[in-house]
């Protein structure tokens, strides 16, 4: 159930509920969001003010569990609490009930900050900030508060400067709680947004002049707590160098004060001196051994050592011999470092990551060193559920996986708001495949917004379009993606629009994926998987030649491109074959089969390889070839029913008539085994042919991979009453089937559009062997299962035209043209139907348009020769003919009617030419 502001509060989720009962009582639960609002209102106006308190806190709380981008909640429940500060005695007298002054400020200055993030353009909330900041600080003498609130400022400052478009939320307006958030960005103009950078800054000032005032009071009094904050409030500001200096003088002033050992190595942390970070934890955890976090902090640093040697081992010795399967999928771990070995080298040295026991012996060390820690932390603060964490990813990155469960299930026991906790989980699941389980933890994560930063939120939306993407829920993934840069900001995460771009194309939207890619290359040119994506959107685009050459550019970095570079070159042969000359048409096969063999050599079992190659040579007209490639699938697979199709066409292309028949047995497995591959498809092809065709048992089937399939369609020219009857007899005979465009066959669609291209095929077979009955059969039952396919149509309009049925023939050409008006094969046919009913401009007309589709056919031209000489154009009948004979010049019957023209026209010499010429290629009737 989708909560909203009608529904009632006892309906809400148990957390939400359990939340608000802080502030409702008994019988409350029952009243509705826009209950509670009239009624706050309704005591507000009797001046029962803590009861309307008390309704106005609860009904924040549920508007912002309905709309977390609602700035207008977070800014009115802050402005309620401050009139509790500032003096509203009830209000106070109510708020002290529920938390202490300097929490009830923080929870203030935090509210009015996410007001300013998701959209608030209120320049007073910007002073009032500044305010509660100086006044918590005068209070509590704590800096870290003050640091938190400049950065949250710097954050939304750059925010509104650099990407002011993307950076604020829809404005609140009355009544839009409850609703789905706009996808599009709230406008402010830009006088508001100029007067908001302008507080901003004012602000930060004043801040800053806190952290003076603050200075000169550590002068006065230079005590180590004083020093430290002072160090903490200076690297607010950014400040490292003057924070460091005054973390040295703690040192210095007071050797035993643990705090400054352990500030100073937070700060070297920060400008990455690592090992000297380490070395002052030391010092700090000799000092106060009871401090649980500072065990916490060094095994972070031991970790981050442990990452950099284990960088240095795998660019060095992980291709060893002596390397376990554990190091050899180091790299594979989601939590892998991300760190390059160039970076390591500057930090650990050339000669030491040269050292193989060197590095073995310091990789030991930092992952021993970093789990005792984090277990002593634990030990001595259990509720840390950081600590937890970590142990969590680096007991993953060593594959102890059942630890890594058990750890981070205790961290989200401890604090189920861990939003890092909850991450980290999803990932893991996502190692095991549990994408669904995954999502779910997101969703957790996403939900903990108290305790996420904006880029571990943007992250979290980024697993989660990863979790739906490996799921094929593309929607969705899209929606996560699009949440992660709006987060994050357009083109600061490769990977993110890397992937929206896949997902992209997956939908369709393939502009816009190729605008991702563009937006990658352009703030990231190294990214290493850049040019497989964009090999990837242009093979989906039909760009073969340009998603070859980045599949190939993807190989020279190290990757297997094998198998994509050949299906890349495969499409390019085989989806553009009508529009390419002979010569190129075999050239880019040539390539393809080639790098198949290199794949195979490399995955020997890898049975999709192997399908594809024997699917390319048979392209090639190596047909014994393919066939053994499919023998070699059987053996490994025997109830593949892609290779089993594959197979039959390559035996549907030998010559003789039991080639055929093995084919179309070859066929009829290939159709049990697709049923077999679906409870639900099985159920409905058995009832749909129970008691009109009979079937052997159904068997299994395996999956297959896209491939091009072979659809026979006819093609026929026929004899004429007119005074070229002569040229129209000796054509009557010619009927040729031929291949259509591999790009018209889709078969990444349903278990049914797959079993009828199957069906589609046998038919064709059994009309080559004369069973035209059998068939019929077969097309009808294609149309059943696929009853959009211009195939099915195409084949059922030949088979009538065969048997003399022209209105029939003519009325399923037609279904096929108003499929796809741009099936060339189509066309031509319909205009062999109009030539036969003697409509000599229609069928010009259609024979033209397939001229224009398939403009490699000779058939097409053939057939238009005829036409015109019907219609007593003997000199356009002549051309065409010859255009013909370019196209197929092994067709005998080509050269004779071309003879049978010229004869006509008085010039015997040529004509005898082209008899000669037929009589060469075998024919042996009357001239």
């Amino acid at each position: 159930m989708t909560a909203d502001n009608r529904t009632p509060i006892k309906a809400f989720p148990s957390e939400l509920v359990d939340s608000l009962m802080v502030y409702l009582k008994e019988g409350d639960q029952h009243m509705t969001v826009d209950e509670l609002f009239l009624k706050a209102l309704l005591s507000e106006s009797e001046k029962d003010w803590k009861r309307a308190i008390l309704l106005a806190s609860a009904y924040l709380t549920s508007v912002l569990a309905l709309d977390r981008s609602c700035w207008r909640a977070y800014y009115d429940r802050a402005t309620l609490r401050l009139r509790a500060i500032e003096g509203d005695e009830q209000s106070l007298v109510y708020h002290s009930e529920h938390m202490r002054y300097e929490k009830l400020l923080a929870v203030i200055i935090q509210d009015y900050v996410n007001a300013l993030h998701k959209g608030c353009m209120l320049v007073e909330v910007v002073e009032t900030v500044g305010d509660l900041t100086v006044r918590l600080l005068e209070f509590t003498g704590d800096a870290t508060v003050l640091r938190q609130v400049i950065q949250n400022l710097t954050r939304l400052l750059h925010l509104l400067i650099l990407d002011p478009s993307n950076s604020l939320s829809k404005p609140w307006t009355p009544g839009s709680f409850g609703t789905e958030p706009s996808s599009r960005p709230g406008e402010t103009s830009s006088v508001e947004r100029d007067l908001l950078v302008a507080a901003i800054h004012a602000q930060r000032g004043r801040l800053y002049s806190a952290v003076r005032a603050f200075e000169e009071a550590a002068a006065e009094n230079p005590t180590s707590e004083n020093l430290v904050l002072l160090s903490e409030s200076l690297h607010s500001m950014g400040d490292t160098e003057n924070s460091l200096r005054v973390s040295d003088k703690v040192v210095s002033a007071d050797p035993t004060s643990f705090r400054g050992h352990a500030r100073r190595a937070q700060l070297l942390v920060s400008v990455g001196q690592i090992a000297l970070a380490k070395a002052e934890y030391d010092k700090a955890i000799a000092l106060a051994p009871k401090e649980g976090r500072l065990y916490y902090e060094r095994g972070v640093v031991q970790i981050q050592l442990y990452m950099r040697w284990r960088v240095a081992y795998q660019a060095n010795f992980s291709s060893s011999s002596t390397v376990t399967s554990t190091t050899q999928t180091m790299s594979r771990s989601p939590f892998a470092p991300r760190l390059k070995a160039h970076d390591v080298e500057k930090d650990l040295g050339a000669e030491a990551m040269k050292d193989e026991v060197l590095v073995r012996k310091m990789m030991k060390q930092f992952y021993v060193g970093s789990i005792t820690d984090l277990s002593s932390c634990i030990r001595l603060e259990p509720l840390l559920a950081d600590a937890y964490v970590d142990r969590a990813e680096l007991n993953a990155l060593d594959e102890e996986f059942g630890r890594a469960f058990r750890d981070l299930e205790s961290a989200t026991e401890r604090q189920p708001k861990c939003a890092r906790a909850h991450v980290s989980l999803g990932v893991l699941k996502c190692h095991f495949s549990a994408y669904a389980a995954a999502i779910e933890d997101f969703d957790k994560a996403i939900n903990c917004e108290t305790s996420m930063t904006p880029e571990m939120r943007a992250y979290a939306f980024f697993d989660r379009g990863v979790a739906y993407q490996k799921l094929e829920l593309w929607s969705q993934a899209e929606k996560s993606y699009n949440e992660s840069i709006a987060l994050l900001g357009r083109g600061r995460d490769g990977a993110t629009h890397r992937n929206r771009a896949i997902v992209r194309c997956h939908l369709g939207s393939f502009d816009d994926a190729l605008e991702d890619l563009e937006e990658v290359q352009y703030n990231a040119p190294d990214d290493e998987e850049l040019h497989g994506a964009l090999g990837f959107a242009l093979l989906q685009l039909n760009r073969y030649e340009d998603a070859a050459k980045h599949f190939a550019a993807y190989g020279r970095l190290g990757r297997d491109t094998y198998v994509d570079s050949g299906n890349a070159y495969f499409n390019l042969a085989t989806k553009s074959e009508t529009h390419l000359q002979q010569v190129q048409h075999a050239a880019y096969l040539q390539r393809a089969r080639r790098f198949y063999l290199r794949a195979a050599r490399l995955q020997p079992s890898n049975v999709d390889i192997r399908l594809n190659l024997a699917n390319c040579l048979r392209k090639e007209n190596a047909l014994q070839a393919a066939i053994t490639q499919c023998d070699t699938i059987a053996l490994q697979q025997p109830l593949n029913h892609a290779c089993l199709e594959s197979k039959a066409l390559a035996l549907f292309q030998l010559p003789g008539r039991r080639a055929v028949t093995d084919a179309v047995a070859c066929m009829d497995a290939a159709v049990r085994t697709c049923v077999a591959s679906s409870a639900n498809l099985g159920n409905i092809f058995n009832a749909f042919t129970s008691g009109t065709i009979h079937r052997n048992a159904l068997e299994r089937k395996t999956i297959s991979r896209n491939a091009a399939r072979l659809n026979p369609k006819m093609v026929v020219d026929l004899p004429s009453p007119s005074a070229g009857s002569s040229i129209a007899n000796i054509l009557a005979g010619l009927l040729t089937e031929m291949e259509s465009s591999a790009s018209n066959v889709h078969l990444t669609g349903s278990h049914e559009q797959m079993l009828a291209l199957y069906m589609l095929n046998r038919g064709v077979m059994l009309e080559k062997l004369g069973n035209l009955d059998r068939a019929r059969q077969d097309y009808k039952d294609a149309f059943h299962f696929d009853p959009l396919s211009v195939h099915v149509q195409v084949c059922l309009g030949t088979l009538s035209l065969r048997e003399g049925k022209f209105e029939q023939s003519a009325a399923e050409f037609q279904r096929a043209l108003e499929l796809d008006p741009s099936s060339g094969v189509a066309h031509l046919n319909v205009g062999v139907v109009y030539l036969y009913r003697n409509k000599l401009t229609v069928a010009l007309t259609h024979f033209d348009t397939a001229i224009t589709l398939l403009p490699h056919c000779s058939y097409a031209y053939a057939n238009k020769a005829v036409t015109l000489a019907r219609s007593g154009n003997l000199p356009g009948a002549e051309l065409y003919f010859k255009r013909a004979i370019e196209e197929l010049p092994s067709r005998k019957e080509f050269y004779l009617a071309h003879g049978k023209i010229i004869a006509q026209q008085k010039r015997l010499h040529d004509a005898m030419v082209n008899f000669s010429t037929a009589l060469f290629l075998g024919y042996d009737g009357k001239l």
